[in-house]
């Protein structure tokens, strides 16, 4: 973090630390399967954008229960 304080560098591309990227990958495929873990096929969107910082039409207050953005096709 000090060295890269934002965080611009993608030290996964780093040949350096492959070995550390491999061991983490596996130990996330195994805590996948180990928890039934799975990507949602459609994503709660985001509030703000991600650029702007302003808020997008999903930033809805009060904000409606999961079951009312399920019923609302937001999230699945």
């Amino acid at each position: 973090c000090e060295a890269d304080p934002h965080e611009t560098a993608n030290l996964a591309n780093d040949p350096k630390h492959a070995a550390t990227l491999k061991r983490l990958r596996r130990a996330l495929d195994r805590w996948q399967k180990d928890t039934n873990d799975h990507i949602p096929t459609k994503r709660t969107p985001d509030e703000f954008d991600r650029s702007t910082g302003l808020a997008t039409p999903a930033r809805i207050r009060p904000r409606p229960s999961k079951a009312m953005m399920r019923e609302r096709g937001i999230i699945e």
